[in-house]
């Protein structure tokens, strides 16, 4: 009966084990995924700003809109993954410079996004 419970108690340590491990996979993977969106959010919103840039200053309309589109799509995706302190540097942006990098300020703004950025990554 001795037996038993041993084989008992070290199949039940298995089982929980290997149930453990699997959810602690699934928690990292999905933290890992997480962190890959944000990424992408904020390489997009870097991308899309410095575009929209190149094309006003080209007069390139199509340009213009293409990048508009991914800025919207990335300040939406920013919003759901992004940090508190890269949507509250965002918001200052767009609120005093309009998105526009037409000024030191607007740049140094801008600069402070991306610091925060690489920060929270």
């Amino acid at each position: 009966m001795n037996i038993d419970a041993n084989m008992t108690t070290a199949l039940m340590g298995a089982v929980t084990g290997i149930v453990l491990q699997y959810k602690f996979g699934i928690l990292a993977e999905k933290s890992k995924q997480y962190q890959n969106l944000k990424s992408q959010a904020y390489i997009d919103f870097i991308k899309s700003v410095a575009g929209i840039a190149i094309a006003q200053r080209e007069q390139d309309a199509k340009g213009m809109f293409d990048f508009r589109t991914l800025l919207t799509d990335a300040k939406i995706r920013i919003a759901i993954y992004g940090s508190k302190d890269v949507v509250e540097l965002m918001a200052d942006f767009f609120r005093k410079y309009g998105g526009r990098l037409e000024s030191p300020e607007a740049c140094k703004s801008f600069s402070a996004i991306i610091d925060k950025c690489v920060q929270n990554q």
